[in-house]
């Protein structure tokens, strides 16, 4: 049975993951464990370099730590997401993460850690460039002004996990296939 929680929200399933929301600080954490029975690390390590490859769009411009022996892969990620502000009008950003991937054999466990969100638009006010806004998950956690409030605050964690279950979901696919195949 894998359920997400989420610390100071009200509980809920969501996904197929096991992994829990915690909040320290600023941040927000989720990991999971994927067993892929009777693959060796080695393997599941490859998988992951094409997965990351496949997932985004240069493997090079997302990996930060890359190493086989001690298998762990460490890299940056974003996706797109949309909210509903709290006057009804939805908006579009950015969610960028890190994320870890931690190699055993038969298993692999990930981290999606360090999250924030970027509008994607900048401006100029005369001269001057306006910088995009910067939103950090302290906004799952603020107190709500109101119902309006409350669904701004909801639509980022749920838009959020929903990136997040699709990278796990992706993620498994990716350690289901093997590097090698004849079938060309």
């Amino acid at each position: 049975m894998r359920k997400l929680i989420l610390l100071l929200i009200p509980a809920f399933s969501y996904g197929q993951y096991n992994s829990v929301p915690t909040r320290g600080a600023e941040t927000i954490y989720v990991d999971t464990v994927l067993k892929i029975d009777l693959v060796a690390k080695q393997e599941l390590y490859s998988r992951a370099k094409i997965w990351v490859s496949d997932y985004f769009k240069s493997s090079k411009a997302v990996i930060d730590m890359d190493d086989k022996e001690i298998g762990i892969l460490i890299g940056k990620g974003s996706s797109p997401i949309t909210v509903e502000t709290a006057i009804g009008q939805p908006f579009n950003t950015n969610c960028f993460y890190t994320f870890k991937l931690s190699f055993k054999d038969g298993k692999v466990k990930v981290e999606v850690y360090d999250l924030f969100y970027k509008i994607d638009h900048s401006y100029y006010e005369g001269n001057t460039l306006i910088p995009d806004a910067i939103t950090y998950p302290k906004t799952w956690f603020l107190p709500s002004i109101g119902k309006k409030m409350v669904k701004t605050c909801t639509g980022y964690r749920d838009e959020t996990l929903k990136v997040i279950n699709v990278l796990f979901n992706s993620l498994e696919k990716g350690m289901k296939t093997p590097t090698v195949n004849n079938d060309w």
